[in-house]
């Protein structure tokens, strides 16, 4: 006869637990710390309109496009978001002396953001309302913009080319005005109310362009020097005009 005791009916149990394997917890762990990984990933893309919108990123992409140069960019307004267009104002280029070269009272892409990281065929279209060029010949020769753009090291100011992509890209502008003069002869020519209405795709760029024309001499007394509009059509290849056809009257 076996006789059981107290105590070995006790040790039994935890000898049973004691010999069970444990579960592994590291895969639970490893997928939560995945699920929060990924949920703070999708918050900072929806939220990354509105950072690059605060005043610290707008002024820090303004140095950045402007690193290049010996003048400053001033960005006032930005409104962006993922399912709207993207709408920047209050646009300003000077150079070091404060002096502004450009203005841009506001631009708009009609496009929603989401639409220009995969977008397909359809066109692009770019407003740009009050647009402001002021282009000034100094006493020894030398123009404002040469003296920003021309710190690059490039010598002189050139005109950035038309790249185009797959889309094309409907560009219109109101309300624009170029302001030139010219400190040897004190003329200003002061050309007013431009308005552009322009198509490009990659091998086409056709528009309307019509302005008005004012003359200040010496004399300190603007002069309307007439009206001004033209209808081009201009053949495009590898990003250069190869042809076209211009027609305008003054």
């Amino acid at each position: 006869m076996v006789q059981v005791t107290i105590e070995q009916i006790e040790e039994q149990p935890k000898a049973d637990v004691a010999s069970k394997p444990r579960k592994r917890r590291w895969p639970r762990l490893l997928l939560g710390m995945f699920v929060v990984l990924f949920v703070v990933l999708v918050g900072i893309a929806a939220m990354l309109p509105q950072i690059l919108s605060t005043t610290a990123m707008k002024q820090q992409i303004a140095d950045e496009l402007m690193r290049d140069f010996d003048g400053t960019l001033e960005i006032d307004q930005a409104n962006l978001a993922w399912w709207k267009p993207a709408q920047v104002s209050g646009l300003t280029v000077r150079d070091k002396q404060g002096g502004a070269l450009a203005k841009i009272a506001s631009a708009e892409v009609s496009t929603p953001l989401w639409k220009l990281l995969w977008s397909g065929p359809e066109s692009l279209e770019l407003k740009i309302k009050g647009p402001e060029l002021y282009y000034e010949v100094s006493a020894y020769g030398e123009t404002n913009w040469e003296k920003v753009f021309g710190a690059s090291g490039s010598g002189s100011w050139k005109w950035p080319e038309l790249k185009h992509g797959s889309n094309p890209i409907n560009l219109k502008i109101v309300d624009g005005k170029v302001t030139v003069f010219d400190r040897v002869t004190n003329r200003k020519v002061e050309v007013d109310n431009i308005q552009i209405q322009l198509q490009k795709s990659a091998k086409l760029l056709s528009g309307l362009l019509t302005s008005e024309t004012i003359l200040t001499t010496e004399n300190k007394t603007p002069q309307p020097a007439g009206k001004v509009s033209a209808n081009f059509q201009l053949a495009m290849a590898n990003n250069q005009v190869t042809a076209g056809d211009v027609q305008g009257q003054i």
